[in-house]
């Protein structure tokens, strides 16, 4: 990749990995900062709400391309990232720490898919299969720093510099869109967003995450058990509606893509089912911890 597209590349990898180095970023500082600011019964939430932001946003990708192009598509994401990223260094309960985190998910669900969408605009069609693959890489990458630079800072005790260190990648990374980016014409062009589909999935998610902070173990299963009559609402409308999540094939009987899926969520389950977790809740012999 020659240098005259390496600062595209570069926006194009960065907003790809601030996105996914802050999925295990918040959590490996997360017991440090309920000790701080409190709210371990919101602990699952901080990823939840991260991660059912970046779904939504994904999903906005096209419009906001058809709407501002390229550019500002790529400003508009890295300052909501910007933006909630100092939420997070300076909230002082859980409740605004949650909310800076939803907004960093909108952030980066926005520069996660930004970044597939405009490669073909931002590099020569030879540097197509490079461009994705150093892309895909990057989640890679965030999987490796998210955790070791959480670590690093909960050592020191010291969680809110780290998000402040997110919002100034963000700010530098904003601050080289308008040079290294192409313009795109903007259309009036909406793709269909599948309002249904997202709104089931928000609600499934919801239900599970206010069943977690229940006490009352009837309205924990009464909670989960919306929680799954949502996802069979989800398949079932999705079988039959034109704007669905998953391709058209992922329902036809002898499909292997649906298997493609299960097993991608199967193995995203195990592992980040500790990040939904809080560090007293994963010691059986609590008298030990």
């Amino acid at each position: 990749m020659g240098p005259e597209h390496l600062g595209a590349a570069i926006v194009l990898a960065g907003g790809v990995l601030v996105g996914a180095v802050n999925i295990y970023l918040a959590s490996s500082m997360l017991p440090t900062a309920v000790a701080d600011i409190g709210g371990e019964n919101f602990y699952a939430w901080n990823m939840t709400i991260y991660l059912v932001a970046m779904v939504v946003a994904t999903m906005l990708v096209s419009r906001f391309l058809a709407r501002w192009g390229n550019i500002g598509a790529y400003l508009f994401g890295f300052a909501v990232f910007m933006v909630g990223s100092l939420a997070c260094a300076a909230s002082p309960t859980m409740p605004v720490l949650l909310v800076g985190r939803g907004l960093q998910g909108l952030g980066a669900g926005l520069l996660s898919g930004l970044g597939f969408a405009v490669i073909r605009s931002a590099l020569p069609r030879r540097l197509w299969t490079r461009g994705n693959a150093l892309m895909s890489a990057m989640y890679g990458v965030g999987n490796f720093v998210g955790p070791a630079l959480g670590g690093l800072f909960s050592q020191f005790g010291s969680w809110r510099p780290a998000f402040v260190l997110m919002a100034g990648i963000a700010a530098v990374c904003g601050a080289a869109v308008p040079r290294v980016l192409p313009r795109s014409e903007r259309s009036d062009a909406q793709a269909p967003i599948p309002v249904v589909s997202l709104v089931l999935v928000m609600a499934a998610t919801a239900a599970v995450s206010v069943a977690g902070v229940l006490h009352d173990t009837p309205a924990m299963a009464a909670g989960i058990v919306v929680a799954l009559m949502l996802g069979i609402g989800f398949v079932a409308y999705e079988r039959r509606s034109e704007r669905r999540v998953f391709p058209r094939t992922t329902y036809r009987a002898g499909s292997s893509l649906k298997w493609v899926y299960m097993t991608l969520g199967l193995l995203a389950f195990g592992v980040a089912v500790e990040s939904f977790v809080p560090p007293g809740s994963r010691c059986i012999d609590h008298e030990r911890c």
